[in-house]
């Protein structure tokens, strides 16, 4: 149920209207991948250093964390500026 909640938010910013909303949406995400992120690290003994795999689902989920974080900075430049 909480893992189709995460995939149902961002839906929800278009029901408002407002693109204000996109804000809680990008931090929730960005929220959800560091929680990600920390359990791999808890974990990190059940992972298997030596398989490529690995290191792309971490790696991955490093740069899209990255990402949400730029797209959450241009986004509330684009918002305090008015462009």
């Amino acid at each position: 149920m909480a893992l189709g909640a995460w995939f149902a938010l961002p839906g929800l910013v278009g029901l408002d209207g407002r693109w204000n909303r996109a804000r809680i949406v990008l931090q929730s995400q960005m929220l959800g991948v560091g929680l990600i992120l920390l359990g791999a690290g808890r974990a990190w003994g059940d992972f298997r250093p030596a398989n490529p795999l690995t290191w792309a689902f971490v790696l991955g989920r490093e740069g899209y964390l990255g990402g949400l974080q730029d797209a959450l900075k241009a986004f509330i430049d684009i918002i305090l500026t008015g462009d």
